[in-house]
């Protein structure tokens, strides 16, 4: 609620909700919330009561709790808030329902029109300057050579941007930072795997995409896009 304070976003995307009953102390006043949660998932979406839209959830089970659609009517866009599967080989089954989530999103993004946007924690390091050390090819999760050719597809597929990338291509900074560790922080030692990912027609109207770095709860930092209309 700081935050929300503090920037008066229209639309406010969250992962890894455990909020299944749709508990009235998590409501945010002048925003409408749909949610939806599942094991190693969940996912919420806030939008101002005031923008016309419409919610929809995926029927299929590798995107049950980890992905949210918005159609909004005005100004008209899709957005789509996502927790991608973590690929971890401890879990039974986590790489096999990975690699459907991949291939699921892929096809929704390829007959989506235009004017789309993917915002969430996608558990992927897509680049060297995404990692703190660059050490980016790794065989773990987040890090498969397999997971980023997923996600460079679905870049090309949907003729979609990395927009943090694309206004700040050189910087080192990082959301993600290994059990919310103050000398991890301290260090910079971090990773980027949250995203807003968008079409290739919203580039001239990004005002700016931005990790918020002094926002510590957790140990991914909120992601914040704005968007010139």
């Amino acid at each position: 609620k700081n935050l929300i304070n503090e920037y008066s976003p229209e639309i406010i995307c969250l992962q890894k909700v455990k909020d299944i009953k749709d508990s009235p102390e998590f409501e945010i006043d002048g925003h409408k919330r749909e949610c939806v949660s599942a094991p190693y998932a969940g996912i919420a979406t806030y939008i101002k009561d005031c923008i016309p839209c419409t919610f929809s959830k995926p029927k299929k089970p590798e995107l049950f709790g980890h992905l949210l659609k918005i159609e909004v009517t005005y100004p008209a866009f899709t957005l789509y808030n996502i927790y991608t599967p973590y690929s971890s080989p401890k879990i039974e089954g986590a790489i096999e329902q990975r690699k459907k989530f991949d291939e699921s999103l892929k096809r929704i993004v390829d007959t989506t029109p235009d004017r789309q946007i993917i915002c969430g924690d996608m558990n992927i390091v897509a680049s060297d300057n995404d990692c703190w050390d660059g050490k980016f090819k790794r065989d773990q999760a987040n890090f498969h050579d397999w997971e980023r050719l997923n996600f460079n597809e679905l870049l090309k597929t949907g003729h979609l941007i990395d927009t943090y990338r694309t206004l700040n291509p050189f910087a080192k900074e990082f959301s993600y930072f290994f059990r919310n560790d103050s000398i991890v922080r301290a260090n910079n030692q971090g990773h980027r795997i949250d995203y807003f990912l968008a079409s290739r027609s919203f580039e001239p109207q990004i005002v700016r995409a931005e990790i918020i770095k002094d926002c510590t709860a957790s140990t991914n930092n909120p992601i914040l896009l704005e968007i010139k209309y």
